[in-house]
């Protein structure tokens, strides 16, 4: 319905899906408008607004985590060790180390890496802003 006088409350919402349409020369790859039973109630600035991605919360997790577990200087295989128990991904704890700009060493030829808190690392994440 085309309303232009009052304010839009809700609107129709719909899905773009492939079809198949029978023609005299065979069978058309096309698409088509498929009408959904719910109403849309969101408007389009709230649908447009960006969203943060799913993973910018894992890695506030690990920022948090690291800022607890790190407070002396640690093995890097031992931080690894207990990140992966508590459920956190390398990727995303390797990420956390950067954005919190924490120190690694190697500990000589034979010995490992070892991470150490930088020397202001903030305690929580209203100290990082």
């Amino acid at each position: 319905m085309k309303n232009n006088i009052g304010p839009d409350s809700s609107g129709l919402a719909f899905r773009i899906e492939p079809a198949t349409v029978q023609s005299s020369a065979g069978p058309l790859e096309t698409s088509r408008v498929m009408w959904d039973s719910d109403a849309v109630t969101a408007t389009a600035d709230e649908v447009m607004r960006p969203q943060l991605p799913k993973n910018v919360s894992a890695l506030r997790e690990a920022q948090d985590w690291l800022r607890e577990t790190l407070i002396e200087p640690t093995p890097a295989a031992e931080i690894f060790s207990m990140a992966k128990d508590t459920g956190i991904s390398t990727k995303t704890l390797r990420r956390a180390s950067t954005s919190l700009k924490v120190l690694t060493e190697k500990t000589g030829m034979k010995g490992g890496w070892v991470w150490s808190p930088p020397p202001k690392m903030p305690k929580t994440s209203e100290d990082a802003q």
